[in-house]
Formats: structure tokens, sequence, C-alpha cells
């Protein structure tokens, strides 16, 4: 959907993955699996890491236009919703 959609044209900029805790790493291994690291770097948020960090990242993903796939735990939407 970011590259493209039904039509041929990107139907999404950004989009948002919320997933259990303990499949977030995993959507991050299918990402670099399939794409490489070089094609895109998707920002990942589990429950592991500090409220600063987490705020850090949030913000960067929607500042900067590349940062454009964030996969999130359920815990950490529901909390920075």
């Amino acid at each position: 959907l970011l590259k493209c959609g039904p039509t041929g044209d990107p139907v999404a900029r950004k989009v948002a993955i919320v997933t259990p805790t303990s499949l977030v790493r995993n959507w991050l291994k299918e990402f670099r699996r399939w794409l490489g690291s070089e094609r895109l770097q998707p920002t990942t948020i589990d429950d592991i890491k500090k409220k600063a960090e987490v705020l850090e990242a949030l913000e960067k993903f929607g500042r900067l236009p590349a940062q454009r796939v964030l996969v999130l735990s359920y815990e950490s939407f529901r909390t920075h919703k």
C-alpha cells in the first residue's frame, strides 16, 4: 500500500502495525528478510523501551517522511495514543 494500491497509486504515506509485544521483533525480522535494511527501516516500539525512548521514536516517526512504518505493541499504543 505504500508503493502501489488497487488503482496503481500509493494508498498510504505512513503505516502503523499494532501487534502483541512478542511479535514486534518478528515483524522487524520479516521486513528485513523481505525488503532488506536498505529499502525500508521500520520504527519499532515494544514494552521494553523506556518512556523517553518511546516518545522520541514516536516524534521522529511523525516528523520524518523517510520513517514510513511503525510497529508497536498493543500496550505501547494504548499508553501513548
